[in-house]
């Protein structure tokens, strides 16, 4: 079995850090594997970047929900 797609996705921001969608890749692989804390940093840093995408927005409620994180939106 290959390297995990974070280690791709990480070695690709190392270059290239603000990339979105890249970052937001990494997110969901490192929710898959367990990384919750790691996961929640990634779709950070997107919503920082991008604050309209709705995707990292809805990644990041829903790894912040399984790590037991409570968000209190007031939009």
């Amino acid at each position: 079995m290959g390297r995990p797609r974070s280690v791709h996705y990480q070695a690709y921001l190392d270059r290239r850090s603000d990339d979105a969608a890249v970052l937001n890749r990494l997110g969901v692989a490192l929710a898959e594997s367990g990384r919750l804390s790691e996961s929640i940093e990634a779709f950070t840093r997107v919503t920082e970047l991008v604050p309209g995408d709705f995707s990292a927005r809805r990644n990041l409620e829903e790894v912040r929900r399984r790590a037991g994180l409570v968000h209190i939106s007031l939009r």
